[in-house]
Order: structure tokens, then sequence, then C-alpha cells
């Protein structure tokens, strides 16, 4: 639960940073399918295009629903507060379709190809919000229940009590659920 990294005398966020290992390693997966496609290089080059257009859909749509979800104005500082996972999904679901029926290429082919990758970039993004101190869960004496520090959100509602980690309950799923997808794929060819 350390917010911040110090770089010297910089700060950078910590969820920042998961953030962009998970695009990294998102679009490095991306690449790794779409070079094995059997696609004409139109369809290739299609592929490559719509992945930082998806991407920059996915993150408006997060810091939208965000907003929307906060209750707070939608003036571009607002831009910069949040990020709502289902936001990104809904937006770049609504993207895929529209470039589906576009380009022509099968909504089913562009879900599951794309949706590998994005569960495990979700499980990256899930352990920046463990560090950001966002999305916890209810105070527990379970044995997995965390201290948040003080300056965190979960400390600031529940003070110094433990805390189900779910960003990182989640995390542990959505990385089962990647293994899981990965051996489904190479076994039945999805």
């Amino acid at each position: 639960m350390h917010r911040y990294i110090k770089l010297g005398t910089n700060l950078i966020d910590t969820y920042n940073v998961f953030l962009l290992i998970a695009l990294i390693i998102v679009s490095l997966i991306l690449e790794k399918q779409i070079d094995n496609l059997r696609f004409d290089k139109r369809k290739t080059t299609l592929f490559r295009l719509f992945m930082p257009i998806a991407v920059v859909v996915g993150l408006f749509g997060a810091s939208l629903f965000e907003i929307i979800s906060q209750n707070k104005s939608i003036a571009l500082e607002n831009f910069d507060s949040g990020l709502t996972f289902y936001g990104g999904l809904i937006t770049a679901l609504i993207l895929v379709i529209f470039y589906g029926l576009i380009f022509k290429i099968p909504i089913l082919f562009l879900l599951n190809f794309y949706s590998k990758p994005l569960v495990l970039g979700h499980a990256i993004g899930r352990i920046g919000c463990f560090f950001a101190g966002c999305c916890y869960g209810k105070p527990t004496s379970f044995i997995t229940g965390v201290k948040f520090p003080i300056d965190s959100l979960p400390y600031l509602q529940y003070g110094a009590c433990k805390i189900h980690p779910t960003q990182l309950y989640e995390s542990i799923f959505l990385f089962l659920l990647f293994i899981s997808m990965t051996k489904i794929k190479s076994t039945y060819h999805l």
C-alpha cells in the first residue's frame, strides 16, 4: 500500500505505474495474437490501428463513468480524478461492435480476440488499485484482512481496523481466469 513510488524528489502514482504495465503487457499479447492471424495485410493493419483507438476510448469511458458515478461535473479538470473499469469496458465494447460492423469482422471473433488480454490487464490494474487504496472492502477479522495506511481512503472510512483487500481477491480471480482462458484457448483453438 504505497500510493507513490519515490524516484529522487519525484513521486510517481503507483496506480499509474500498474496501469502502464497492464497496457504494455496487453499490447504485447495483442501484437502476438495479430501476428498469429492469417488475415490479409489490410485487416492486419486495421487490427493494429484499432488498438490505440480502443485504449483511448476505453480510458475516456472509464474517466467519464467515474465522473458520473461520483456525481461530479463533466469538466475537463475532472477527467484526471479516477477510472471506473466498467465505464471503460462498456465504451470499448461499443467500439468493438461498431468496428466489427464497419469492417465486416464477426463480433464474436473480436470479443474472443480481446477478452483474454483484457482479463490479464484488469488483473494487473487491480493490483494498482490495492496500492492506491481504492476499491476496498469491508472491515474483517479474517486472516486476509489488511491494515491500510493513515492517509488512505479505507483508513479515513474505517480507521485502523483490518479491511478485506477486495482488489487482491479480484486480481487473483482474474489471474486464474486468464490461466483458464489460456488453457481453453489452446485446447479448443478459440
